[in-house]
């Protein structure tokens, strides 16, 4: 029997549940900036097919970079720095990609292969070119903002099934249990409905 995954990409969720924001990264930035960051996290894909509330928790978890000219902010083929997303808030920057180069600036970003494989080397390398700021977001904090709703509901349904009696009488070992949750289908019964007929 083949084992059935409980991680992601490898990697344990154990740390997942809770999401700790990383203070305030707009604090005396013009009103307004928070929405602009969340509409220009709503231009990636991997980001925009989210729902508002999670989006709304990437932005609280955002930190910024100041960078100034000459900076290499990524560079391609590294296999230490690759956990982070850049979204550029200000300055321009320049990408280098094969030998081929092209400018990036406010509104886009780089670095997104960061966000699903952590230990993916970098594709390319980026320098700044005119100073200003980056809005950076941990892989960690993706992972927790974007698997922490599937934790919790396959928590409660590991503690129902550990109320079950049958389940208490039977020597089931923890990695079964997480196994029955996680195949669990919830179903809304109308008062009256046939649920089970014997035989």
């Amino acid at each position: 029997m083949t084992a059935r995954r409980f991680s992601i990409s490898g990697e344990s969720l154990g740390d997942l549940i809770s999401v700790i924001p990383k203070g305030d990264p707009f604090a005396g930035t013009p009103k307004g900036m928070k929405k602009w960051a969340h509409s220009a996290l709503c231009s990636f894909a991997l980001i925009g097919t989210q729902p508002k509330k999670k989006i709304d928790e990437l932005v609280e978890c955002l930190t910024v970079r100041a960078v100034i000219p000459g900076e290499v902010v990524i560079t391609e083929g590294d296999i230490q720095d690759t956990e982070n997303f850049f979204l550029i808030e200000s300055g321009l920057f320049r990408l280098t990609h094969d030998g081929e180069t092209r400018n990036l600036s406010i509104g886009q970003f780089f670095g997104e292969l960061a966000l699903l494989y952590g230990t993916v080397p970098r594709e390319a390398s980026v320098t700044c070119v005119v100073g200003g700021r980056l809005l950076v977001l941990d892989r960690g904090s993706y992972r927790r903002v974007i698997t922490r709703e599937a934790l919790e509901v396959r928590e409660e349904r590991l503690r129902f099934i550990s109320s079950v009696p049958v389940f208490r009488q039977v020597a089931i070992t923890p990695t079964r249990l997480w196994a029955v949750a996680d195949v669990m289908i919830m179903k809304e019964c109308r008062t009256g409905e046939l649920i089970y007929t014997p035989g």
